[in-house]
């Protein structure tokens, strides 16, 4: 679905596509769900 190359905004862009919304945010990562299932998206720090 995405790789490391991608921007963060692209990768949120596919995810709202697929119906997947901002869970949480915490300090290296977001939590995406979908309303069942979640997946944790890395935010590159620099």
């Amino acid at each position: 679905m995405y790789n490391k190359f991608m921007k963060k905004k692209d990768v949120e862009k596919q995810l709202k596509k697929l119906g997947w919304y901002l869970d949480r945010e915490g300090g290296s990562h977001e939590v995406w769900t979908n309303g069942e299932a979640k997946t944790v998206v890395p935010i590159k720090a620099y």
